[in-house]
This record gives structure tokens, sequence and C-alpha cells, in this order.
């Protein structure tokens, strides 16, 4: 898998915004600006936060290859979002996500999304999906806080005071690059820590501890000092200790220079007591110099989760170690037996298109029963999830990489409109396999009292020809 690690000392100097002639600064603030935007965004859909914190970690990676003078930062936060949603089983509508995310921008700002503003999101989803590797899955610190809290013993309120002042700062952190920086793992134990010592809340027992634990998380990581967990700490809290900055303006010259309609310089989720009573000269917390320990030797936590993709490698481009389609493909499809898809009969029909690079295996039909109908103003071929009912319908079985399965899924808009589903199916030569299908699982009742067809021609005795523009059906709400 990639490695998606990288030293402080290279986001600082080497990022292609800053080759591309931005600086540090401002290459901080426009992250900032991008992922408090997917937050506010997904807050006001109703997203869960696993679902915008996995869009912000792909807005991060995203810059690690591209500059912000090439890509405009809304644009993008948006796409990541929409990409989040489908990777995190939690879909909203690309135009959904426009339209919430024009009511919070000004027009200046909405401009960059160009005329076709759906089009633009679109486009960079792949681009997008290009730029990440196809490495969807992505952890985050949440799941670890409240693991090592359960090990932790004292009083429950004082924890559960510390955990929420942990589970801000988790927040927060959104708006930093530690994603880029550190394992999930380990900026949970950090913010732990600052909560600890911001709550007054003194560790001093925990479950499962061993004479070997000096520190309570020495029994989670290995090789974390404190000089690590504070450096965390520190960028978390630069956060509330930055003055406001100036943001594009959204009126032209007769605005001020900070009126905008976007996201407030002030963190995500400022957190009140424990951040407002400080003032520069007590914000930090007492240590010995900010200063990291050499992750390479053979004892460093960091070294044993990377070392067989990290060792060696000097910069950006090459710290981002990529595998080969083939080992992508496996990842996504590690649950099914095969690699395999089946379409209704898409050789020589609309869409062919998407299989250019695909292996043909064998004309095939499903070993179980399933209605097959043309409708929508479109005149679509819909395979609908009532097992039992219509015929055993045929296609065509393909073997497929990672890059296709992503272009289908966004074709067929999965899981909002489709769902993709393992079935099995009778080869010509009489063999049985597993493999992928896309199923219309909500449907209109009336839709089952349509002819049902045991395979599909656009240009059948039906006389019903496919309409191209079907790409744009996103809702099982606009089948007529």
């Amino acid at each position: 898998m990639p490695c998606w690690y990288y030293e402080k000392k290279d986001l600082k100097r080497e990022t292609p915004s800053i080759q591309d002639g931005i600086d540090f600064e401002t290459e901080s603030r426009y992250r900032k600006e991008g992922a408090r935007f997917i937050i506010d965004t997904g807050t006001k859909m109703g997203l869960r936060y696993d679902t915008m914190a996995t869009g912000v970690v792909y807005f991060h990676r995203f810059y690690m290859f591209h500059s912000f003078k090439e890509f405009p930062r809304y644009v993008t936060a948006c796409c990541c979002l929409f990409l989040a949603g489908k990777v995190e089983e939690t879909p909203k509508k690309c135009k959904d996500i426009i339209k919430v995310a024009k009511a919070s921008l000004s027009e200046a700002q909405f401009q960059q999304f160009g005329e076709d503003a759906k089009e633009e999101v679109m486009t960079l989803e792949r681009i997008l999906l290009q730029t990440i590797r196809f490495d969807l899955q992505v952890e985050h610190p949440y799941g670890y806080l409240i693991k090592y809290a359960k090990s932790l013993k004292g009083d429950k309120s004082k924890l559960q005071k510390m955990v929420q002042m942990a589970w801000t700062f988790v927040n927060d952190s959104l708006c930093t690059t530690l994603c880029l920086q550190w394992e999930p793992e380990v900026i949970a134990i950090a913010l732990m820590y600052l909560a600890g010592k911001l709550s007054k809340f003194e560790i001093q027992d925990w479950s499962g501890r061993q004479p070997r634990h000096i520190r309570w998380w020495d029994m989670f990581v290995e090789d974390i000092s404190l000089e690590i967990l504070e450096d965390i700490c520190h960028q978390v809290l630069d956060l509330y200790s930055q003055q406001p900055v100036r943001t594009d303006s959204p009126q032209g010259n007769n605005a001020p220079p900070t009126a905008t309609k976007a996201q407030p310089a002030l963190p995500i989720t400022t957190p009140t007591k424990p951040v407002i009573i400080f003032n520069n000269s007590n914000m930090r917390l007492q240590s010995c110099k900010r200063i990291r320990r050499n992750f390479w030797s053979s004892t460093s936590y960091r070294s044993k989760k990377r070392r067989l993709s990290c060792v060696g490698e000097t910069n950006l481009e090459q710290k981002t170690l990529i595998h080969s389609m083939e080992n992508l493909t496996q990842r996504l499809m590690i649950t099914k037996p095969t690699s395999a898809i089946v379409l209704i009969s898409i050789v020589n029909q609309p869409n062919s298109h998407f299989m250019e690079t695909a292996e043909f295996l064998s004309e095939a039909k499903t070993c179980e029963k399933f209605p097959l109908v043309i409708a929508s103003k479109y005149n679509i071929p819909f395979a609908i999830d009532k097992e039992g009912t219509g015929f055993q319908i045929k296609g065509e079985i393909f073997r497929i990489d990672g890059a296709t399965l992503v272009k289908l899924d966004e074709l067929e808009n999965h899981p909002v409109l489709y769902t993709r589903q393992v079935r099995r199916f009778t080869l010509a030569d009489g063999s049985s396999i597993e493999a992928w299908v896309y199923l219309l699982k909500q449907y209109k009742p009336e839709m089952l009292e349509l002819e049902f067809l045991e395979s599909y021609d656009s240009e059948g005795s039906h006389g019903k020809k496919y309409v191209a523009s079907a790409d744009d059906l996103q809702d099982p709400e606009e089948i007529e």
C-alpha cells in the first residue's frame, strides 16, 4: 500500500504548492480552510464524523501531489467529500453537495467551479482517485481514542471529560497536517496526553498493566517519547494561538479583506474553557527541546510499520510507493472469491467503452431468476433485486482492475441507485463462477408490471433505444 507519512520538514519546503511559489503559511491556511469547509458542509448534510474525516485526509493527500494554484481548494473539498461519502457508505448526490457548498461560498469563490459545477467535481474525482492510487480506506484516531480510554482507570467523570476534550482536539487536528505525519494511534495517544494535562486528569493506573509499561501508552505502541507527543500537541495548540488570517474577498474591492462566507478562522470545534484561558506565555506544555528521535532504528514504532515501504526514500514522490493495479484490485475485492464482474450484454452496446481494458471471460447467465425490464424516459435496462421473479439473465463476464471497478461504481451510482452484489453465474461451458453484478435495490412496484426480458440489446425488437443522457440518472426517484 502507499506510504502516506512525511517528515515535517518536507511539508514545509517540498510540497507542490511551495515549489509553485506559495509560501508555507499560505498553504497551511488553504489546508485549514479546505478542511473546515469539508466538515462544515458534511455537518450541514448530516454526514458522520468518520466520513468527513476521510474527506479531509483525501484533501491533504491530494495536495501532496498537486498545487493549490492548479486545483482550487473548495472544488477539491467537494470532490473529497463526495468520494468519502461513497467509501464510508454514507453517499450523497454530487448535486446536493454542490448546492450546500454554494450556499456557504461567496459568488467569487463559487465561480471556481466553472459553468458546470457537477461536471467539474465529477471530473476531478477521477484525478483524485488516480492521485491517491485508489487507496480508499482510511483509519482515524477516534476509534483508538475510545479503545485506549476503556483501558484507563480513575474517576469516571474526570475520565469522561478528558476523553471529550481529546475528541475535540482530534476534530481540530484535521486542520493540521498531522494525518500526513503520524499514524492515527499516535495522534490519539498524543491528544489524550494533551487533554489529560489540560483537564488535570493524571493517569496513574490502567488495565493490562505490565512491569515493562512505564507509561500507559507503552502497552499500545513502542518507543513513543514525550518529545514526539508534545510536538503533536504543539501543532494542535498552534491553531488556537494563531490570529485570524485574511481570506479571499467575496465581494470584490468593496468588501473588507476579512469578509467571507467561508468558515471562520477559529478551529472547527474550539473547546471553551481549556483554551480560552490561555495566553501566549502559558500556551505551551513544559518540555525540553522539540526534537525527534531517529525513527529508522530497528526498535522504533514507526520503522516497524514503515520500514518495508519507506526506508531509503528521499523525496515526496519517492516516499509514496505505489503497488501495481493488480494488487489494488486484490485489495478492493479482498472479501470476494473473484475479480470478475457480470454486465448485461455490454459488447457492442452503449457504455461498452468502460470495458476497453477488461478481459472478457465468457458469456454467462444468472443461476437465479431476476426481473430485467426497460424503464425510465431514458429506456434503461434495469436488473431488479427481486430473486425468483423473471428469467435467468444473460450477460457477459469480465475480469476487471480496480480503476474500472471505480468507474463502473460511478456509472451505476453504487450504492445509491444500484448495489453491487456477488451472485453465482453459469458460464457457457457449464461451469459456474461467483462475480459482481449491479442490481436495482430501490424500485417502484409498477416496474414489476413491465415486460421481463432474458437479455438486453439496445437495438432489440422492443423498439426502445437507449438514451445516452441516462448517465445523468442519480436517484431511484428519477425512474419513471
